[in-house]
């Protein structure tokens, strides 16, 4: 019978025991990609992927992203009055490469009513039309974008039927741009949103919004999108 072989300790594999390379040494900003919310992820996109620079949000809000960036120069775009520009994302008043990165939430959900339409404009009645509308507005953020953009978005799963809506924008993005996401950040709910429609858990995804991150080191003019 062969001789048993002693296990080595995970301590011994990442110190480099028994001829193995050692793990470079880590921490849990790099590698944590899901989130408790959307401000723990935005500090840690920001920290990794775009430590410097002027950063454009396109769907402001209140501002809640930006809870734990601190020292950030930031101007807030929002359809309402509560950011420092108000304006249609669609038509951005800025020049080209007026940011270093840019930022959209575009709504997530189909809607109806004036409430909606207050807050975020015309409802999109299909979940093929919340995706539209993301594609609307990340091509005039592309083009105000100088190093990249990030994406937040959640898939489609307030109806009957599931939408993959990451996969949806990746392909545009990919299509228009020739880029794959450079990383993706997650953030998972403990509880279901109170905005959706059917008020029950339908889809495994109904929890998990996705943050697409893109960098490019050079824009191409010839291309769609100027990429």
């Amino acid at each position: 019978m062969a001789a048993n072989k002693t296990m080595k300790s995970p301590e011994e594999i990442n110190n480099g025991a028994g001829g193995r390379l050692a793990a470079p040494p880590c921490s849990a900003l790099h590698f944590a990609s899901t989130c408790s919310d959307s401000a723990e992820a935005m500090e840690k996109i920001l920290a990794l992927h775009f430590p410097e620079g002027r950063i454009l949000d396109v769907n402001w809000g209140h501002g809640v992203f930006y809870r734990r960036v601190k020292g950030r120069d930031i101007t807030g775009v929002d359809i309402r009055p509560t950011g420092d520009i108000q304006c249609d994302n669609r038509n951005l008043p800025f020049d080209d490469d007026a940011f270093d990165v840019g930022v959209c939430d575009p709504p997530y959900k189909r809607g109806d009513g004036k409430k909606y339409e207050e807050r975020y404009g015309k409802a999109p009645k299909t979940e093929t039309q919340v995706t539209w509308s993301y594609y609307e507005t990340m091509e005039e953020l592309l083009r105000v974008s100088r190093q990249g953009i990030i994406v937040k978005l959640q898939d489609g799963t307030d109806g009957h039927r599931f939408h993959a809506r990451c996969y949806h924008v990746m392909k545009w993005m990919e299509e228009k741009t020739g880029l794959e996401p450079h990383d993706i950040a997650h953030v998972s709910r403990k509880r279901l949103a109170g905005t959706m429609v059917q008020g029950k858990a339908r889809y495994l995804k109904q929890g998990v919004s996705y943050f697409l991150i893109y960098r490019w080191r050079q824009k191409a003019p010839w291309k769609p999108v100027r990429f």
